[in-house]
Order: structure tokens, then C-alpha cells, then sequence
């Protein structure tokens, strides 16, 4: 089974579920929000559709509590564990996206003020230094492997660039 036919966010939820012996789609809605979800965007619902996805594929199974809030743990298959794995060696080279309200609320900045322009800028400015914080502190609130550590040096840096772009567009606008 190729990535294109499970699709991304299968991947999302095996990736995590492997880092665990057994996961709740609760954990894995806390795991993604403190984790890849900096980076890759995942809504709530999307969660239980996945899981039931892959569980209906053999990919994860699934063991119901019988007592109390009978929650549902799940586990990755030898099956699912194999599709993450030939998932991991398939070419990455799709073009990276930047879904950006502020950028694009720029980009038709001829259909406002330029005050308003400027006071988006400084807000992107705080927000972008407010995020390089947050990722700045990540490893010193909990452990992550050096791969975790690689994509948050790639968030810092990014964050560092957005905040000096905004910077800029302050400056041109004034």
C-alpha cells in the first residue's frame, strides 16, 4: 500500500501509535496538538475517522475496555507497522504548503488601509516571537528524540525569518 492510497494523516496516527504500546484517540489528539500538530494540522473528528480506517484495514486493532469509560485502545498491527515503514522510504517531494491567513490577507492588501496593514504586521511579529518561545522551550518541559529536536530547529528558524519579514513589511508600510 502506497502513501498515496492511505494518505498522510493515517500516517500521523500510526507514527504516534508506534511510539506507544497502546493509544486513545484522546492521547492522540494531546500528541498531535503537542507534536506534529505545530506542523501539520489535524482536526479532532479526523482522528476517529483514521483510526477506524485503519483498524478496518488491519493496520491497528483495537481493545475496548470492559469497565468504567470502556475506552478504546489501539495498537499497531505487524501490517501496520510494515505500510509506516515502506510509508517512511517513499520520496518526499511534494511541494511544501504555507496556509497563511495573515500572508494571504497581505497579499489583497490593495482592499484596505495601510494601518491595518500595519498593525497586522506587528501582530505577526509578537505571534511569530510568542511561537519561537513555545518551541524554544519544548525540550526543556519534555524529552524528544533528535528527531523531534531537528523539526523543532526548523520551527525556530522559521519563526526567527517570519518575525523579521513582518518586520519588514512594517517598515515598508510606514
Amino acid at each position: 500500500m502506497s502513501g498515496s492510497e492511505l494518505g498522510s494523516s493515517a500516517y500521523v496516527v500510526l507514527g504516534l501509535a508506534m511510539q506507544h504500546d497502546e493509544i486513545t484517540p484522546y492521547d492522540l489528539k494531546q500528541r498531535i496538538a503537542t507534536s506534529v500538530g505545530y506542523f501539520w494540522p489535524y482536526s479532532h473528528p479526523q482522528i476517529y475517522q483514521v483510526t477506524k480506517k485503519l483498524q478496518q484495514l488491519g493496520l491497528l486493532k483495537c481493545r475496548e475496555e470492559t469497565s468504567g469509560r470502556r475506552k478504546k485502545l489501539y495498537s499497531v498491527t505487524a501490517a501496520g507497522k510494515s505500510a509506516f515503514k515502506q510509508w517512511m522510504l517513499e520520496a518526499a517531494d511534494s511541494h511544501t504548503e504555507l496556509r497563511d491567513l495573515a500572508i494571504l490577507k497581505l497579499y489583497f492588501g490593495e482592499f484596505t488601509g495601510k494601518e491595518s496593514l500595519v498593525a497586522l504586521a506587528r501582530t505577526q511579529q509578537a505571534a511569530h516571537i510568542e511561537r519561537r518561545r513555545v518551541y524554544e522551550q519544548i525540550p526543556k518541559d519534555r524529552t524528544v528524540n533528535e528527531y523531534a529536536e531537528m523539526t523543532l530547529d526548523l520551527g525556530i528558524e522559521f519563526e526567527k525569518l517570519a518575525a523579521k519579514f513582518w518586520l519588514g513589511v512594517e517598515k515598508k508600510l510606514q
